[in-house]
């Protein structure tokens, strides 16, 4: 996570026009710290099961950049006061001038 914030600050420095907020580095550390963190209770699961839910989260969750959920033929539009500042981006809820070159939001 630090690399993510260290690689921010540089581009928002020297390349102000290409920043990148939330990239993949960010990603990657935000995920290591949640794997971490919840390593005993996903061990818990079954791998066949775990990696169903993963699959039908993924499917849900893939849309919600563009502020909805996705049920099979079905839309669930999401509020849009979700989408509400930069923090929120971070977890796939960006706000309508958030803009960054290297986006990788924590959802889907």
């Amino acid at each position: 996570m630090a690399a993510g914030g260290a690689v921010t600050l540089t581009m928002l420095v020297f390349v102000p026009s290409e920043k990148i907020i939330f990239g993949v580095l960010t990603l990657i550390g935000i995920s290591m710290i949640l794997t971490g963190a919840l390593r005993r209770m996903l061990e818990k699961i079954p791998y066949r099961i775990g990696a169903v839910i993963c699959f039908l989260l993924f499917l849900i969750l893939r849309p919600i950049n563009g502020g909805y959920l996705n049920f099979g033929t079905g839309r669930l539009m999401l509020p849009q006061e979700l989408y509400c500042n930069g923090f929120s981006a971070l977890l796939g809820l960006p706000n309508p001038g958030f803009f960054s070159t290297d986006y990788f939001s924590v959802l889907p």
